[in-house]
């Protein structure tokens, strides 16, 4: 994503694999049509240079509306979409599917399965495939740039982690386990200083500010990312 000038934010790159088997099905760099202000390539990698590079080669998709376009030729009203915090993909590629899959809810969800349980807050996907997986992603980034995202990398990321949870059950629930215990642990109440001092609970942990796979304090749920009476019933929004 960049930032536009009047603080939304937009697609610079869209790419995809397919579920079963692996197969990358898109990849390419998104131009914006409006001007960019901010271009976070310390999050992206993605410079000016590079994106200006690639649509004099003809190698960009024009705007979010011609990815959406482009994906919209790969997938139907019967695809299921699958990724990691996907509300701010959904957005930037203006769209409500029916039927999705987010690896940080599923996460969220095997962690706390009663209602009235907090949400759990450290799922970043760096660390989810390093502590779950054993898997180092962002590695390659280049020199004081550490945790910049690839787009093929990190989709293929999310479906390991996906496949983990559908394949490997004993694993994710020891993961998961693990990562509630944690939790609690660091909920103690500590002994205040005085009588009657009110006790405060500690806050859920929060993702690293270098992780850009949460951006905002909203608790998210299913219906936050799926519309299930629009789409496919209505185009995607083409505002």
């Amino acid at each position: 994503m960049v930032g536009m000038e009047d603080g939304a934010s937009e697609l610079i790159s869209l790419a995809a694999v397919d579920f079963i088997t692996g197969e990358l099905i898109v990849n390419s760099l998104v131009k914006p049509r409006r001007p960019v202000v901010d271009w976070r390539t310390q999050i992206h990698g993605i410079s000016p240079a590079r994106m200006s590079m690639a649509h004099a080669q003809g190698q960009t998709l024009d705007g979010w509306q011609s990815a959406t376009a482009e994906l919209f030729r790969l997938v139907d009203q019967d695809t299921v979409l699958i990724g990691h915090s996907l509300q701010y993909d959904l957005a930037a590629l203006h769209i409500r599917p029916a039927s999705v899959v987010d690896s940080a809810i599923l996460a969220s969800d095997a962690i706390f399965p009663k209602k009235g349980k907090p949400r759990y807050w450290g799922l970043g996907l760096k660390d989810m495939c390093s502590d779950l997986l054993g898997l180092n992603i962002r590695e390659g980034a280049p020199l004081h740039a550490s945790n910049v995202h690839d787009g093929v990398e990190d989709v293929l990321a999310t479906r390991e982690v996906v496949l983990c949870f559908l394949e490997r059950p004993r694993m994710s629930k020891a993961w998961t386990t693990e990562k509630r215990n944690t939790f609690w642990k660091g909920q103690t109440r500590k002994v205040p200083r005085g009588k009657n001092k009110p006790q405060r609970r500690q806050k859920p942990p929060r993702p690293n500010d270098e992780d850009d796979d949460y951006l905002s304090d909203e608790i998210l749920r299913w219906e936050d990312v799926i519309d299930y009476d629009m789409w496919p019933k209505s185009p995607p929004d083409s505002d």
